[in-house]
């Protein structure tokens, strides 16, 4: 039994029902188990009274297919017949996730001993349906990789007796399929810029101050996180007499905005890789106000800018950063823009009250971002799109994108994460962001600036040595090195065992089998001992594994014979470690370039 299953059986066995209030497990006209529920003073069966089979065929039939790494997401309990039967039509490598929307459903079955052969599965998951928790159990049952594997099946008529559950079922389903492939699509994208970046960004984190020394620093002060939306205009120049009385976070395509306006922030944030975050900000490189960085974030902006430089880690390099320097750094809630950083700050910060401008998250007015922020001449949405409407802050519907709206829902899930802060929206246009209180700007700062200003002397706070130790980080990079050789000289040796096994089964070259699997075997051991040790080049060869796992190319296909899977089997290896040389050579370059910057 799998230990999400442990823990849920474990919890209902202590839930105690009257006679009265338990359902009933009877037996159909066709000799198999079926429940009778009490829903709204009716009974209701889960399925066919008379021809329980002809459910379970139709469950079936409605699976489009499974394949070897399929995923079978499957929408009721019911009597767990069907689940049996799905069990048997199945493979050990495909996991089945099942959502019971009634609890009570679960404890019958458990009552009259009808779980054991379901729950003792270890490739079976049980969820108890609560909304508030089923985007953790998707996250931690289906990976990024694995979501076009994953089926979806309703069973018999659980999708209208559950109506209500079924339908925010779909919704929030629809959002994690959503979100996980921009997050997915991102790191593939992203991920060799992401490791230069990384490597480049090596020398000026040594020589930072951690995020750590700011840790409540401003507990109980007030924030206003600025952003470029088209509102800006609408109330930026209001900042300018009250910069005293709140911490002011921005991000990089608003810092010009803000000394122009005569405001100097107190922190300004960058998080993006790509040039474009680079481009908005280059006016404003030899600014002084402090710039708080993670190890992805465009290294000319962290190489050039003058002012002090503050490091958080990006949750995604946590393992990675940590064996690097050998200390803990604290990281920073992302949403997948800038925002969500200068959000995340201000809670780090202390701050009790945190205000938007220029959070539009949508086109006002049909505009891309504020005049004063705009990237280019041209900034205004063209008419022949197909956009997203949403509901502004006024009841009206108001242009965004697929991107923008997803920015908008993690800002909104971080504000349910923080109850404990007051979030308001004075951006004064721009779409809703539920969990907001919605006022202008001038009345915020009437309703939560302080009388007196802020001692915020942050200049002294980040006036010491930094807590990276440089010799520390130089040892740590020749151990990566030395894997890295490593790893380089056994991939070579692996291709020729993988080579030979493809011949024996393409060609019936007559080798000894048993002895090149079982090097093959040994140098895998040692291959997985040296990536541990190299960490840092997994964001490298993490889009060779997932282009792997989703290619039909080494997919194991149905009733495949001992030549075909053996074909396969050499073929996939081969492309790992062919992959994994080219990935090694890349990184030794860059990590020579970093260890030489630092001596």
């Amino acid at each position: 039994m799998n230990e999400i299953n442990r823990i849920l059986l474990e919890r209902i066995k202590k839930v105690k029902f009257s006679d009265e209030e338990r359902y009933t497990i009877e037996n159909s006209k066709d000799y198999k188990k079926i429940l009778k529920i009490k829903k709204d003073g009716k009974f209701i069966y889960l399925g066919s009274k008379y021809e329980v089979e002809r459910d379970i065929r139709k469950f079936l039939g409605d699976i489009k297919k499974i394949d070897f790494n399929s995923i079978i997401l499957v929408w009721g309990y019911g009597t767990g017949e069907h689940i049996i039967e799905l069990l048997k039509e199945t493979s050990r490598s495909n996991k089945i996730l099942i959502i019971e929307p009634d609890e009570k459903i679960l404890i019958e079955n458990l009552l009259c001993d009808n779980m054991d052969i379901i729950s003792n599965n270890d490739r079976v998951f049980l969820f108890s349906y609560k909304k508030e928790n089923l985007k953790r159990f998707l996250n931690e049952n289906i990976s990024g990789i694995e979501i076009n594997s994953v089926e979806f099946v309703n069973y018999a008529n659980y999708d209208r007796i559950y109506g209500k559950e079924y339908k925010e079922f779909c919704d929030i389903f629809i959002e994690f399929i959503k979100n996980i492939t921009i997050e997915l699509i991102t790191s593939l994208h992203f991920s060799k810029q992401f490791f230069k970046c990384f490597m480049n960004n090596i020398s000026t984190i040594v020589n930072s101050t951690i995020i750590n020394k700011l840790k409540n620093k401003f507990d109980g002060r007030p924030a206003i996180v600025v952003s470029a939306g088209p509102s800006l205009e609408k109330n930026v120049q209001l900042l300018r007499e009250v910069q005293d009385k709140f911490i002011i976070i921005t991000g990089g395509r608003t810092l010009k905005t803000l000394l122009d306006e005569g405001v100097t922030p107190d922190f300004v944030c960058t998080v993006d890789p790509g040039e474009a975050s680079y481009t908005v900000i280059k006016e404003a490189l030899d600014c002084s106000v402090p710039l708080l960085f993670s190890e992805v974030s465009n290294y000319k902006i962290t190489n050039e800018y003058n002012g002090k430089k503050i490091f958080f880690k990006d949750m995604d390099f946590e393992d990675i950063t940590n064996d690097l320097l050998d200390i803990k750094v604290d990281s920073l809630k992302q949403g997948g823009s800038v925002a969500h950083v200068c959000i995340s700050l201000a809670g780090y910060l202390g701050c009790n009250k945190i205000i938007f401008i220029g959070q539009d998250l949508a086109y006002t007015n049909n505009k891309y971002h504020a005049e004063s922020a705009k990237a280019n001449e041209k900034n205004s949405i063209s008419k022949n799109e197909n956009y997203l409407y949403v509901d502004d802050i006024y009841g009206e519907k108001v242009p965004t994108t697929m991107i923008l709206d997803f920015y908008r829902k993690n800002i909104e899930q971080m504000i349910v994460a923080n109850e404990h802060i007051t979030f308001i929206n004075s951006t004064e246009g721009g779409a809703n962001i539920i969990g907001t209180l919605v006022m202008s700007l001038d009345e915020s700062i009437q309703k939560y600036s302080g009388k007196v200003s802020i001692d915020k002397n942050i200049e002294y706070i980040l006036d010491s040595e930094s807590q990276i130790n440089k010799q520390t980080v130089i040892k740590n990079i020749i151990k990566i090195l030395r894997s890295i050789n490593s790893i380089e000289d056994i991939c070579k040796k692996a291709i020729i065992y993988t080579s030979k096994m493809y011949k024996h089964y393409d060609k019936n070259l007559k080798v000894d089998i048993n002895s090149t699997i079982m090097h093959l075997d040994k140098l895998d051991y040692k291959l997985d001992k040296e990536l541990v040790n190299v960490k840092s080049i997994k964001k490298l060869y993490s889009p060779l594994v997932a282009r792997i796992m989703v290619s039909d190319e080494f997919k194991e296909i149905p009733d495949e014979n001992e030549k075909q899977k053996g074909k396969r089997v050499a073929l996939k290896s081969e492309t790992i470690y062919k992959g994994l040389i080219e990935i090694v050579k890349q990184a030794k370059i860059e990590l020579k370039k970093v260890e030489k910057k630092l001596v």
